[in-house]
């Protein structure tokens, strides 16, 4: 004899499913729950069921030694066709259970009372129930008990569920949070690596060139330098090259932007500068070259981006230096022997930055060149340095910082404009790349 199904079976047997509770290992909060519905209802037989499309399987049992049972043998699968509780005193009185196997079988159930558990979404998907072998009724109290236990089970069932839900979404958390971790590791290792690119394409302090080479001559240029990127990848650059035994040629650039994008930059302007500083020994020429190149590839990557540059070439043979900048602030031009500190020229021409205009023309200016002069090349990091109040170091302070150790040599020079920026700032931490480069011309004799 068989139940009949309930409505939307399909819907309640996925519902059931989702609690993952069938075939599961005996709990101790259902196990109580079961134990107090046969002491309060006075009963040997006391279940939590869950009616499966074939059976019933019982949760927790008190009074039996089955694990399941086809669903022809239950009282139960006819308790979920109705939101209320069902009651059969005496099985034999009973219309519909008088010839039912599970009480027509020898010791058969003759009293069962089964409160369904509903779901949330409406879902009846077993029951607790108390029987026993011998008609019986329920006291008002045993009923009320009953159906609150039938609560019970569900508050146990949904939160069995929340707390499996809660290991998926750590344990989710935690792969998640792994993949980061490594993931983060790998950029952390790539942003290391491109590091350490980038600082192997800057100039070695150990290793600048000697122009000339030649002992004892009339002039000799020395180099220093400090950088300073505010990020791990900078997109401030610079390079020194020895163009010739007499001339070296000083290149300082400013890619607008910091991180990963700006320090490619960095190396297709050192290949670029490389390569053509020995096509041409004009700055002006050199940058107007690098600028159709630069704007090319800009054009065929489809991105926007420019560069401030400046070039400066000097000639120790002829004593005389070449500048040419592509929207660069001027150098710092520093006489030790008229003790003067200014700016390269008035009125220089900066030109746009490269990767603006595709045609730009830049022009170069000539000054001489004598022992004890030094020309100061910076990126805007440096001037535009801020203090809390929001105003800029500027080059007016520049200039004064200089102009106050002009009787010291050029590193420690540098060195104290360093210490004058961060003490203006109130930091070491800057928010913008900077760079400063120094050619420094001296003799092999004491200057008078």
């Amino acid at each position: 004899m068989m139940a009949p199904k309930p409505p939307h079976e399909a819907a309640r047997l996925t519902a059931l499913r989702e609690y993952e509770i069938l075939d599961t290992d005996p709990e101790i909060g259902f196990d109580d729950l079961t134990l107090l519905a046969a002491s309060i209802c006075e009963v040997p037989i006391s279940v939590i069921t869950m009616i499966d499309a074939e059976r019933q399987w019982f949760k927790s049992r008190v009074g039996m030694e089955a694990t399941e049972t086809p669903l022809e043998f239950s009282f139960c699968a006819y308790a979920i066709l109705q939101r209320d509780m069902l009651v059969v005193e005496d099985a034999y009185q009973d219309a519909t259970f008088a010839t039912h196997p599970a009480v027509t079988e020898e010791n058969g159930i003759r009293f069962y009372a089964g409160a369904p558990l509903v779901t949330p979404e409406g879902y009846a998907l077993g029951t607790i129930c108390v029987a026993d072998r011998v008609p019986r009724q329920l006291k008002p109290e045993q009923y009320k008990a009953l159906e609150a236990l039938s609560r019970q089970v569900l508050t146990q069932l949904e939160l069995r569920r929340k707390l499996r839900d809660l290991r998926r979404a750590t344990i989710e958390r935690d792969r998640a949070e792994a993949e980061k971790a490594a993931k983060s590791a790998e950029i952390e290792r790539d942003l290391q690596f491109a590091h350490q690119f980038q600082q192997a394409l800057l100039p070695d302090a150990a290793h600048y060139p000697a122009v000339p080479n030649a002992p004892f001559a009339a002039l000799r240029l020395n180099f220093h330098h400090i950088y300073q990127p505010t990020l791990s990848l900078g997109g401030d650059f610079f390079d020194v090259l020895k163009l010739s035994e007499h001339r070296a040629g000083v290149f300082i650039a400013d890619v607008m932007g910091h991180g990963a994008r700006s320090a490619l930059v960095t190396a297709i302007l050192r290949t670029l500068f490389q390569e053509l500083a020995t096509q041409t020994p004009d700055p002006g020429q050199l940058l107007t070259l690098m600028n159709g190149r630069f704007h090319h590839i800009m054009e065929d990557s489809h991105q926007f981006l420019f560069v401030s540059a400046a070039y400066l070439v000097v000639d120790t043979e002829r004593a005389v230096a070449t500048y040419a900048s592509a929207g660069h602030p001027a150098p710092v031009w520093v006489d030790r022997i008229t003790r003067q500190v200014t700016p390269w020229a008035e009125n220089l021409d900066p030109g746009p930055a490269l990767g603006l205009v595709s045609d730009a023309v830049y022009n170069s200016y000539e000054v001489a060149v004598k022992a004890g002069d030094m020309f100061l090349m910076f990126t805007d990091g440096l001037v535009e340095a801020p203090n809390a109040a929001g105003d800029e170091f500027g080059e007016t302070r520049l200039h004064a910082t200089i102009a106050q150790h002009l009787d010291s040599n050029t590193s420690q020079l540098m060195q104290a404009i360093m210490d004058d920026v961060n003490d203006f700032t109130g930091t070491t931490s800057l928010p913008d790349d900077l760079c400063l480069v120094a050619v420094e011309a001296i003799c092999d004799s004491p200057i008078t």
